[in-house]
């Protein structure tokens, strides 16, 4: 089978399920660069292949984000050939096979956010609280803990021992 067959009528296919140009060109141009770089025919593909096509990508320093795009597109595409043309061989790649991704880091807030949010908290404790999470840095775990016990108020400074448990 030819690649570039397969590939133009997988394009046919897409186009029919009313995927946007942006998608169908984008699906394209990582399966024409997927074609290229591999060494065996398309149908006898295995994990093998997969698994050394995402060193190239690392290699190539793509982001995994990136990365697990390439993945999700030929995934898609074996399944089409397995499904829509009735290829007989499975899908080299699972459908979960995915680069984590990481966290990314919350958002701030802006001085107008803030001063919206304090105008809602009318309670003191909870004002507190929220004053300790937004000047001081802490979590909401460790506001949770806090006891009236644990704090000496000196100098507008909150300080707060946490002992071992014995």
């Amino acid at each position: 089978m030819e690649p570039t067959d397969a590939v133009a009528r997988y394009r046919r296919f897409l186009k029919r399920r009313n995927y946007s140009t942006h998608t169908v060109k984008n699906y394209i141009n990582i399966l024409g660069y997927f074609s290229v770089w591999l060494q065996v025919p398309i149908e006898q593909v295995t994990s093998k292949e997969t698994d050394k096509y995402m060193d190239h990508l690392l290699r190539r320093r793509k982001k995994p984000k990136t990365i697990n795009c390439h993945f999700g597109c030929i995934h898609a595409f074996y399944d089409y050939l397995i499904e829509e043309e009735g290829m007989p061989f499975t899908n080299p790649l699972k459908k979960k096979y995915r680069l984590r991704l990481p966290r990314p880091l919350p958002k701030h807030l802006r001085d107008e956010q803030v001063v919206a949010l304090f105008k809602e908290i009318n309670d003191t404790r909870d004002r507190a609280m929220f004053m300790l999470m937004l000047r001081c840095g802490l979590r909401v775990e460790e506001v949770a803990r806090l006891t009236v016990g644990c704090d000496r108020v000196s100098q507008q400074a909150a300080l707060c021992i946490q002992w071992k448990r014995q």
